[in-house]
């Protein structure tokens, strides 16, 4: 990534996507990095961009700057009349000077805009403010119910980080993996949201199983992580798992080994000894082989 004093002099560049790229990489500076008044001026011009992405992004960069980019306060505040980016304006208020209220009110409401993305970054939005986002709870739990499943994840992954007490419960993540009409990467969030949850995901033990035969290799993968983090009740996953043994995909054979090596079944032992005499060849071959002679370690350890 450029320097910071070269992404501050791009935002002035006259090359539209030269600007966009500006803004966009300034987000992944520390508060550290952009403090001073002169430092926050050119991202605060931004703000005027004629281009909608370049305002959008600098108001986000901004908000990530915390209460560093307090001098920005009012320029936010007369970007809220944009009606392309008021919402990420919203979100920086928020960011930077809580609680915000009025910006808070905005951010519920769009939790039932009409349209899909303003939903999904409303309440994406809401997890990233984090336990500022209190008064959203609420509305994040009816959230739960959305159309979208993107949308929903996003609500789920919200409610966790305002408080892991509101963790949603596996069966709205279920729902998504039994979507056959989902895209991937409400399913991939799903399996891997499961796979967080641990032990209280052992709902999901049947959904999770069925997701190894996902037409996804990422989503097969996590499927079975996910399986190995929960502990308890994966009898109906241990055949399943041991097909994936011999699947083509390194990763998954790897990763079923370990998760069959949680659970400790005996079932997998011959399996696991077959590839465990896999000639190490390579890297992928060796690691392999190594996840099998630990799953057996661990299952004849179990007794």
């Amino acid at each position: 990534m450029p320097k910071l004093e070269q992404l501050i002099a791009a935002l002035k560049d006259k090359n539209v996507d030269i600007r966009t790229k500006a803004a966009l990489d300034l987000n992944n500076f520390e508060a550290a990095g952009l403090q001073s008044t002169q430092d926050l001026a050119p991202l605060i011009k931004a703000l005027s961009d004629p281009v909608e992405l370049v305002r959008f992004y600098a108001a986000e960069g901004l908000g990530n700057l915390r209460s560093a980019a307090k001098p920005a306060l009012e320029p936010l505040r007369q970007l809220l009349s944009d009606e392309e980016v008021y919402l990420a304006a919203h979100v920086a208020l928020l960011k930077i000077d809580p609680p915000a209220p009025a910006s808070m009110a905005a951010l519920i409401q769009a939790l039932g805009a009409s349209s899909p993305d303003t939903r999904w970054y409303a309440a994406y939005s809401l997890g990233e403010i984090g336990a500022e986002s209190g008064p959203a709870v609420e509305a994040l739990f009816k959230t739960l119910s959305d159309t979208e499943a993107e949308v929903r994840l996003a609500a789920a992954e919200a409610l966790d980080k305002i408080n892991p007490a509101n963790r949603v419960t596996a069966s709205s993540l279920m729902q998504t993996l039994a979507d056959e009409h989902e895209n991937v990467e409400a399913r991939f969030y799903a399996v891997k949201t499961l796979g967080d949850m641990g032990l209280a995901a052992q709902p999901a033990v049947g959904a999770l199983t069925q997701a190894l035969s996902d037409q996804d290799s990422d989503v097969r993968f996590f499927a079975a992580d996910a399986l190995g983090k929960i502990g308890e009740g994966l009898a109906p996953a241990v055949e399943p798992l041991i097909e994936k043994l011999s699947d083509p995909d390194y990763k998954l054979r790897q990763v079923a080994a370990k998760t069959l090596g949680r659970i400790g079944d005996r079932r997998a032992l011959p399996d696991l000894e077959k590839l465990a005499q896999v000639e190490a060849v390579d890297f992928y071959t060796m690691m392999t082989k190594r996840a099998a002679l630990e799953a057996i370690e661990k299952i004849k350890s179990k007794g």
